[in-house]
């Protein structure tokens, strides 16, 4: 697994406030994530990743089953979680749309520009790798 595969080890987002150092936060779901956890959920080689990537997914459909995942749905007094969906075209032009990794990578520029925020704490180190500008966080 990698490490973004935290989500499936700890489907419980209400516990993430002290690894995030913050009480408020909102959990992102990417496309390239939710692919990664249905492609768990079926093909994964060990059935406790499985079953745990099944747990993420039923979690999911309840939050849907609360509220619009696209406006936002409260999970826990200050933890929410919402979807953030992307044209893929309109990202960085070298990125692969069939590439999770890449999917990922192309959500978080716009993320940070529209949110004006650290994205799960990353922003800096994730621009000065990819080279970015532009798409400052405060």
């Amino acid at each position: 697994m990698t490490r973004r595969d935290f989500w499936i080890r700890s489907p419980d987002i209400t516990r993430y406030a002290p690894v995030i150092g913050a009480a408020q936060y909102i959990v992102l779901l990417v496309p390239g994530v939710l692919a990664e956890i249905d492609a768990h959920k079926v093909n994964h080689r060990v059935p406790a990743v499985r079953e745990n990537a099944r747990k993420v997914s039923d979690r999911i459909k309840g939050w849907r089953n609360q509220g619009s995942l696209a406006v936002g749905v409260r999970v826990q007094s200050d933890v929410w979680v919402s979807v953030e969906g992307r044209d893929f075209t309109k990202t960085l032009s070298w990125l692969n749309a069939d590439n999770n990794d890449d999917r990922i990578i192309g959500s978080i520029p716009f993320i940070s520009t529209e949110r004006k925020s650290h994205v799960g704490g990353l922003m800096d180190t994730v621009h000065a790798q990819l080279g970015v500008t532009g798409c400052a966080a405060s």
